[in-house]
């Protein structure tokens, strides 16, 4: 079976039966998704293999531990009927994905598609399978996510992460502050490469989303058995914000938005009741468009100069008794942490933050950076807090395939960043990255994506990998289907280079010059 993520469990029987089409039980239930949001080929008359899909919660308990009953589900094939059962809806979803796949010989333009008779048992490794979009740095269109979630759901990941402030822009409606996407979200130029190199070309204008936009995202991705999650990045990475309202930083000097990459200086003031309104503010409103427990706040990469020699801040931390500004970052999370937990929402936070105190133990962290053996990173988890790996060198996939071949991400490991046995079940989950300063396109969004997220949602399902190369075999049909979906992938002798390719790649990732767009160029698409 060319599945991916692999089945955990499978019982066939050998019996080979030729499915056409497919007709729905009169009892199937989720018919509308089934006809309208799959590639299945069913037909409204007898001539099909009869497809019944039921919630069956008992039958699930009989084969499934409990934690792992809401993705679970069974297929049961036979010679004129299949029928699927699952406890929840992201089990219905997991299913008619697996069952999709299992005809994907129908999707790539064959007669028939050949499949054995028996019973298939699945469900996930982990709980939380997620994808990080960036569309600060690039704004990705309502229809580009849409497709992208399409494709989320074919490969059993659940939840997408929307990075939607950052220095280089802000892209959410906020009605409260509409200066945010009114000047906040445009920036008079792009870096091009590494050195420095900018363009002349003033980006963003018109390119956020609006509350209602975002609303028929929400409503869209959960037809898939998808969540999203936001994240407002606070108190560094505000940039898009203080250029508008600069009151919210210490020097309340006006300033553009970010044209560079990387880290920027000025951050929002700790100290000044008029950031924890703003931020409050901003809660409240995207909390009401998002109903995702889950509310990421960011917290990484925050120089703390400012705060050094601003009279307030440093007068804040005289009045709370703490020690340096790290525990300030420490007091203000909390604070913020406290106002989502009042809301229901459990806040996410980059694992920047373990160098500060943060008292609430209602908080996730997301670890990109770091191994667990660092000190605080272990004492983390050691506590039962819940973590998130997003381990850079494995999982972000705006690094070029030079850096990190596709092989890499496939096996990718716990022991890759040192986390002992007896920790496991403090990982919530996984999430890959995509960052986009150096996708200016949907193209390169595309090619940096696929088929890294085939790797990644094995990864994430499977708690026994199959050998690369059994993966890659898979992963062939797969790419097929890429191209009837009319998507871009990065062929296979690109993602995992070798030989004069391999030494490319490698001098391209380390190019300061370069526009990014070189393993493109080789690949011949571009």
């Amino acid at each position: 079976m060319n599945i991916i993520p692999k089945v955990v469990n499978y019982e066939l029987n050998g019996k080979s039966v030729l499915i056409k089409f497919l007709s729905l039980h009169q009892n199937c239930e989720f018919q509308s998704f089934i006809i309208n949001n799959t590639n299945l080929p069913i037909v409204d008359n007898e001539e099909g293999i009869s497809l019944l899909c039921k919630n069956n919660a008992e039958e699930i308990s009989k084969h499934f531990n409990k934690d792992k009953m809401k993705d679970a589900y069974i297929i049961h094939i036979e010679n004129k009927r299949i029928e699927i059962f699952y406890s929840c809806y992201s089990g219905f979803v997991n299913a008619i994905s697996t069952l999709e796949q299992l005809l994907l010989d129908l999707a790539l333009g064959n007669e028939f598609a050949t499949v054995k008779t028996g019973y298939i048992y699945d469900t996930s490794k982990y709980s939380y399978r997620g994808l990080l979009v960036d569309v600060s740095r690039h704004y990705r269109t309502v229809e580009e996510l849409k497709k992208t979630i399409r494709m989320m759901s074919f490969y059993k990941l659940n939840y997408l992460h929307l990075h939607l402030t950052d220095d280089q822009g802000w892209r959410i409606e906020i009605k409260k502050y509409p200066k945010l996407t009114n000047g906040g979200n445009i920036r008079n130029s792009t870096q091009l490469n590494l050195k420095g190199k900018t363009d002349s070309k003033k980006y963003g204008k018109g390119l956020y989303y609006t509350q209602d936009e975002l609303k028929s995202l929400v409503k869209y991705a959960k037809e898939y058995g998808i969540e999203i999650i936001p994240e407002i990045d606070v108190p560094g990475h505000l940039l898009g914000a203080i250029s508008q309202y600069p009151e919210l930083s210490c020097s309340k000097k006006r300033i553009d938005v970010r044209v560079e990459w990387g880290v920027e200086k000025i951050i929002a003031c700790a100290s000044d009741p008029n950031t924890l309104r703003f931020i409050e503010d901003i809660i409240d409103e995207v909390v009401e468009i998002f109903p995702c427990k889950y509310f990421h706040i960011g917290g990484d990469e925050v120089p703390k100069d400012e705060w050094k020699t601003c009279k307030s801040c440093q007068n804040k931390m005289k009045e709370l008794g703490l020690k340096n500004e790290n525990e300030l970052q420490g007091w203000l999370t909390d604070v913020i942490t406290e106002y989502l937990n009042n809301k229901g929402k459990q806040a996410v936070i980059w694992d920047e933050n373990l160098d500060v105190p943060i008292k609430a133990n209602s908080t996730i962290t997301q670890l990109w950076s770091n191994k667990l053996n660092k000190s605080q990173s272990e004492d983390w988890i050691k506590k039962g807090n819940k973590m998130l790996i997003s381990y850079c060198h494995n999982f972000y996939f705006d690094y070029p395939y030079g850096k990190t071949p596709l092989k890499k991400t496939y096996l990718f490991s716990s022991k890759t960043i040192k986390l002992k046995p007896q920790y496991e079940k403090n990982v919530l989950g996984m999430e890959a990255a995509m960052w986009s300063e150096w996708m200016r396109d949907i193209t390169k969004f595309e090619f940096m994506l696929y088929p890294r997220m085939q790797a990644f949602s094995e990864n994430c399902w499977c708690d026994n990998l199959d050998s690369y190369e059994g993966f890659e075999d898979r992963l062939k049909s797969h790419l097929e289907y890429l191209s009837c979906e009319e998507i871009i992938y990065c062929p296979l002798h690109i993602c995992n280079p070798s030989g004069m390719n391999k030494l490319k790649q490698w001098k391209y990732s380390r190019s300061k010059t370069t526009d990014t767009y070189d393993e493109m160029r080789l690949a011949k698409l571009k």
